[in-house]
């Protein structure tokens, strides 16, 4: 896209012009798709401004306060990068490049307002951010950026993200403790960590059927919660507090130690459980 506008950009203008990119042409192929929440002036996306700064890193661009320009060695990459590209970026280059940032910012704000909830114009919240029933939610990280799991809480009004990981590390950009805990509250959820509700990792081997899964969770359920009284008071408070969802990694409900968790909270809560999930058997349990 710097490459299409002619080597440099205003930051707000890339961010805009990205998201648009993604939603014109939903079948750009994976590694270049990106994800976004509603930001203080609409769609952004936090794993964007982190490969920017790899980027910057590696010498392919220069960040300034409103700008990034690419270098020689950036310009060459672009040339060189993948032709399935070039078609979709031209498209909507041409559509957008010429507005202007305050009319960029106007045509995303009128063409997708959800994106509009968090905006720091108030007077141009086109709609405004629900927030769920109580029940008990679940949900994954697994085959999403860290924007896109911010923004299905968002939209499905979680108002609070408790992570039941035992090691709350991840090699992707988003899934670490740290950097959850630093983000979250910058769109409006709170962060919770309860290791004690963890499966442990020497535990996870040879996952490779159902019924392995299962054996698994039949140990958890025997071995690990029993103990954990105080943690489970306490995560149980929390869901009576306010909507919220309890995450790990994996996107399929049924492999994945969240639920045998969550029916346990179910049973003493007499609450509903359900997987927000990734499109992997989500829903009602």
């Amino acid at each position: 896209m710097l490459a299409e506008a002619g080597g440099c950009l205003n930051k707000l203008d890339l961010v805009k012009l990205l998201f648009l990119l993604n939603e014109e042409h939903p079948t750009l192929p994976k590694s270049a798709m990106l994800e976004f929440i509603p930001y203080h002036r609409g769609p952004y996306s936090f794993t964007l401004a982190h490969d920017l700064k790899n980027l910057e890193q590696s010498g392919l661009l220069n960040q300034s306060t409103r700008n990034i320009t690419l270098t020689p060695l950036g310009k060459a990459a672009a040339a060189d990068g993948p032709s399935d590209l070039v078609r979709p970026v031209h498209s909507t280059y041409t559509r957008h490049g010429h507005l202007s940032t305050a009319a960029l910012i106007d045509h995303v704000y009128t063409s997708f307002p959800w994106y509009t909830v968090n905006s720091k114009w108030e007077d141009r919240r086109a709609q405004t951010r629900h927030t769920a029933e109580i029940a008990i939610y679940t949900t994954s990280y697994e085959g999403v950026h860290l924007d896109g799991l911010l923004d299905r809480l968002m939209r499905h009004g979680i108002r609070r993200l408790v992570d039941v990981r035992a090691n709350p590390v991840a090699r992707r950009f988003g899934f670490h403790k740290s950097t959850l805990a630093r983000i979250c509250p910058k769109v409006g959820i709170e962060y919770v960590h309860i290791p004690e509700v963890g499966i442990p990792g020497t535990w996870r081997t040879d996952l490779d059927t159902f019924d392995s899964y299962q054996r698994l969770f039949h140990r958890y359920e025997a071995e690990v919660l029993p103990g954990q009284r105080n943690a489970l008071d306490f995560l149980a408070a929390l869901i009576r507090e306010t909507p919220s969802a309890l995450m790990c990694k994996e996107a399929n409900p049924l492999c994945c130690h969240r639920t045998t968790l969550a029916h346990q909270l179910s049973r003493e809560l007499a609450l509903p459980v359900i997987d927000l999930g990734s499109g992997v058997n989500g829903g009602l349990f």
